[in-house]
């Protein structure tokens, strides 16, 4: 995530991936919130939700290439 905002580009990353990742996340956490409690296994799917997102909106907001630069 840090590359990618530090770029402001997502280069080789597949939008496909990271949405599917992202929905599977969710799909885990309402799995997990209808058949375990287990609070340690949420909280990392939880947490790896967050993340996902993090990486879907970073596709929103920044192109998949990043403008070439001039070189002198």
């Amino acid at each position: 995530m840090y590359q990618v905002f530090s770029d402001k580009c997502t280069g080789q990353l597949s939008a496909a991936t990271t949405f599917l990742n992202t929905a599977g996340c969710f799909a885990r956490i309402f799995t997990t919130l209808q058949e375990v409690d287990d609070n340690l296994i949420l909280t990392s799917y939880v947490l790896a939700g967050i993340a996902n997102v993090g990486l879907t909106v970073m596709f929103l907001v920044y192109p998949k290439e990043a403008a070439t630069k001039k070189t002198n």
